[in-house]
Order: C-alpha cells, then sequence, then structure tokens
C-alpha cells in the first residue's frame, strides 16, 4: 500500500482450460513413475499436508508444531538462549497439551479440511469455523508473542488479516517491540502503546508464571492495540515503515540498541523481511529472493558453502512449482516429472531445468547485489546457539568446530563472515551451470539408473575375463 497503493489484486472467472490434463492422463505419468494411481501417489506424498497417520495430526500447523520439539522458536527468538531441557518442557506443556491438542480437538479430529478451490485430494486447509490454521501466521502471531492458546491467536489473527498486515512480517515487528517494552528499553506511551504491565512476555517453560489462557489472551490484545496504535496514532508512525526502519530510529535516540534484539533480513537500502519460523541458517541466507523457500532448510548442520551450494538448487527446483502454476505441497512428485509432462502434453520441447536454472541466475543477477550482512546481535546469536545446539547433540565436524570457535571469539565478526561464505557459494553456484544441479529423479528413473550402472558394471568384469 505505502509503496503502490495497491491494497489486493482479485482474479476470478469460468474459463476451462481446453489443454488441461484429465485424470486418465495423468494416470498414465504416475503409473509409470511411482507405481501408483495420480491421486494415491499423490496422498502418500502429501501426508504433511493433509493428514499423517502414524501422528494423528496433519497440515503445516499440525506436523510443524508436532516435530519442532526444542527447536521451535518462541517469545522473539529468545528461547534460543534457553536450554534443551527447558524448549523440550515448553513444547511439551505449552504446544503437544495445549496448543496443539486444541487444534487436534478442533480440527483433525471432525476433519474439518478443505481444498484451495482446485479439484485437490489433499485438502491441506485446515479449519476452526471462519479461522484457518497454518503454522507460520499462527507461530509468528502465537509463540513468538507469548500466545500459546487457540482462542488468542484466532482473535489476533483474524484482527492482522483484516487489517491487511502480512502475518510474519507483523509478527516479527510486534515481538521485538514487545520485548523492547517488557525489557525497558522504550517507554511504551511514548509510542500509543499500552503500558508494560498489560503484557506477560519473557521465556518460561513453568505454566505457573503463564497462564496458557488468560495470559496468552492477554499479550494477544496488547498486540492488537500495538497494530491499531500503528495504523491510527501518530506517535507510533515509525513502525508504518517497518521493523528495520524502526530498529535505526530507536537505535538514533538510545543507547540501549534496541535494534539488537531484532530479526529480519536486509535487502537493498530500505528492504527488508521478517525470515520464515525456522530456526535453520537456510532460512536467513543472503538469496536474492526470499520468503519463498528458495533456500535449503533443513535443520541439519551444513558447511556454508555447502549451504550456499543447496540453496541454489532449491531455488532452482522451487520454480518447477512456481514457474508453472503447482502448489509446492506437491513437490515430491512434480519437481520429477513437470518437464516430461511439458514435453509430452504441451509439446514444449526444453530442458526444464536448464531453463529454470538460466531464470534463477538471471534473478540472482539482477538482485544479489542488494543483499546485505545481518546487523543484530539476535541474528548472530541465532547462528551460535544453531552451533552450540549440534555441539551439545555430540555432532563431530571440524566445519562445526571451526565456527563456533570462531563466533565464540568473535561473535559478530563470524556471523558477518559465516554470510559471507553463504553468499560466495552462492554465487559460485549460479556461475557453475546447470550441470551441477543434480537431477531429481523418480522411484522409476532411479532404478534405471541403478540397472545401467550394474549393466556398465557387468560389461567391465565381462572384458576383464576376456
Amino acid at each position: 500500500m505505502q509503496s503502490h497503493n495497491i491494497a489486493a489484486c482479485i482474479f476470478g472467472g469460468d474459463y476451462k482450460d481446453p489443454l488441461a490434463l484429465d485424470t486418465r492422463k495423468m494416470n498414465t505419468y504416475f503409473q509409470l513413475h511411482f507405481g501408483q494411481s495420480a491421486s494415491k501417489a499423490d496422498l502418500s506424498l502429501t501426508e504433511k499436508y493433509r493428514y499423517h497417520p502414524k501422528f494423528k495430526t496433519g497440515g503445516t500447523f499440525g506436523m510443524n508444531n508436532l516435530q519442532m520439539a526444542d527447536k521451535m522458536l518462541t517469545y522473539n527468538y529468545s528461547s534460543i538462549y534457553a536450554s534443551n531441557q527447558q524448549r523440550y518442557q515448553l513444547h511439551k506443556l505449552f504446544i503437544l497439551e495445549h496448543y496443539l491438542k486444541q487444534f487436534n480437538e478442533e480440527t483433525i479430529v471432525p476433519k474439518n479440511f478443505q481444498h484451495c478451490g482446485e479439484p485437490c485430494a489433499v485438502a491441506c486447509k485446515k479449519l476452526n469455523g471462519k479461522y484457518k490454521k497454518d503454522f507460520e501466521p499462527y507461530h509468528a502471531l502465537g509463540p513468538q508473542l507469548g500466545i500459546f492458546d487457540q482462542r488468542a491467536a484466532e482473535l489476533l489473527n483474524d484482527h492482522a488479516d483484516a487489517m491487511g498486515f502480512d502475518a510474519i512480517q507483523l509478527g516479527g515487528s510486534i515481538a521485538w517491540i514487545m520485548e523492547i517494552v517488557d525489557a525497558g528499553m522504550i517507554e511504551p506511551r511514548n509510542f500509543g502503546f499500552p503500558p508494560t504491565d498489560d503484557l506477560r512476555f519473557g521465556f518460561t517453560a513453568d505454566p505457573a508464571q503463564h497462564h496458557m489462557v488468560d495470559d496468552s489472551m492477554r499479550n494477544a490484545q496488547y498486540a492488537m492495540a500495538v497494530i491499531n496504535a500503528i495504523l491510527h496514532d501518530p506517535k507510533a508512525a515509525i513502525f508504518r515503515q517497518g521493523i528495520r526502519a524502526a530498529a535505526k530510529h530507536l537505535d538514533e535516540q538510545s543507547s540501549l540498541r534496541p535494534s539488537d534484539r531484532a530479526v529480519f533480513l536486509r535487502h537493498g537500502e530500505h528492504g527488508h523481511m521478517v525470515p520464515n519460523q525456522y530456526w535453520v541458517p537456510g532460512m536467513f541466507s543472503p538469496m536474492p529472493i526470499m520468503g519463498k523457500y528458495y533456500v535449503y532448510y533443513g535443520d541439519e548442520f551444513l558447511a556454508p558453502e555447502q549451504l550456499g551450494k543447496r540453496n541454489v538448487e532449491r531455488m532452482v527446483y522451487e520454480l518447477f512449482s512456481d514457474n508453472t502454476g503447482i502448489c509446492r505441497f506437491h513437490r515430491k512428485w512434480s519437481e520429477s516429472i513437470t518437464d516430461e509432462i511439458l514435453q509430452d502434453h504441451y509439446g514444449l520441447d526444453l530442458d526444464y531445468k536448464a531453463h529454470l536454472y538460466t531464470l534463477a541466475r538471471a534473478i540472482n543477477r539482477h538482485e544479489s547485489a542488494k543483499s546485505r550482512p545481518w546487523c543484530s546481535e539476535r541474528n548472530a546469536d541465532l547462528l551460535l546457539k544453531f552451533l552450540e545446539y549440534w555441539e551439545q547433540a555430540g555432532l563431530e565436524d571440524p566445519q562445526l568446530q571451526y565456527w563456533l570457535q570462531y563466533a565464540r571469539t568473535d561473535k559478530a565478526g563470524a556471523a558477518r563472515n559465516y554470510w559471507q561464505v553463504v553468499f560466495d557459494a552462492q554465487q559460485q553456484a549460479f556461475a557453475a551451470g546447470q550441470e551441477q544441479i543434480p537431477d531429481c529423479l523418480t522411484p522409476k528413473q532411479v532404478h534405471e539408473q541403478e540397472q545401467l550402472a550394474k549393466d556398465s558394471c557387468n560389461m567391465g568384469l565381462l572384458a576383464v575375463a576376456e
């Protein structure tokens, strides 16, 4: 709105695509490559987003809240300073036994699922009445704000959505505001915010210190008051420019450096983005487009050189979905057979992976110079604590030890250099050519390659015998 004066774009109509694939044709591809019908293969490859019978939950909200355990980020990322045991305790008492339990009882058990409007069996939309439950918004405007109750989270998410905010961006901004208010780094009344006593902020895994229902609602009401102040109170005008501009402004007014509690990625002179809600270095990587999962976000430790390379690989394959109009929830099959469908059904005779690599490289060439290193202490701590997490897990890796020693000696310097190594590795991967991007193979293609390798080996043995 501030940049282009556009509130929304709405598309509709009843156009029927004459080239749309029918079910019988789709079955041909799936039977050939996966040994199942399209519907069966799709359901088995998208269990996370529909329903996982082993875990008795589903959707991004259900599966992520179940599996994140001690890697869950709460209270404006300050959970990284707690022990693994404390984070496990919070996950058990606040998430599994309340926040997720409510979701499962209200949405999963009665099967309150819907699809997006396409004839898709996954039915990834998880509902409770008018409220749609997804992990990212219900986390950024949930546990990151000290909210662990569905009623409070519903109220806040609905208000944020009605006011036209992006939930992740807003959640990261309000979580930061609530922390610096609670820490006494700003005077809330100077910005039209409620007094500090009106919120209950700061990491705890003890239900006696944080009432699951009452304190969650207290924090939701506080967050809504912050939203209203940002929108309507001239005293909060600086926050309308976003977390980056607000952090810079507050640093100029105070020696306490409120910006060191903020978490965001910088792009260009003014651009910024609150990252997706995963405690992994990939989500903080300097890719040319952020917020689109164009990164590797596995939670294992990778050396930054490896991470940069994997980020580029993921950008290329995410474009298989984005540039073809396929929902990324289907990526476990779409990334391996989309090129064949395009050639066979639509007559597009091209190497689709090479085409998308060229597109990704062009985007990188246009945007990469705008990437900026991490600038806050909290960003540096997210890296340090991630490294320490894997040290405590017993991982023995020379690269892990190198970066740990560096970060413990010079945390800010290590963060800058880690960022730079990832960035440089990305540029090298973009320059190396599409041949360096590994193929994504179906079970049929894997079998064919294994058979080819076996036949080649047998031929070699015969030649030696002769």
